[in-house]
């Protein structure tokens, strides 16, 4: 039991330091913008609390605001 706990603790340290568990990450293509949305929404319900980051495929880019602005 004990090492499951130590395990426990490891991943989320490891979690914290991971950009990708900071954020709610969406990546999607423009051309199928809604389809894409729904599915990474759909998979990723364990981070629906967390900021938003949008990713346009295809296309250089940080989101810094302006792209989550486009995607909405």
């Amino acid at each position: 039991m004990r090492d499951e706990q130590e395990e426990e603790i490891h991943q989320g340290i490891a979690n914290i330091f991971r950009r990708d568990s900071l954020y709610c990450s969406i990546h999607v293509w423009r051309d199928n913008l809604l389809e894409d949305s729904l599915n990474e929404l759909h998979s990723a319900t364990n981070h629906l609390r967390k900021p938003l980051s949008i990713k346009f495929e295809g296309e250089p880019g940080v989101d810094a605001g302006g792209v989550q602005k486009e995607f909405f």
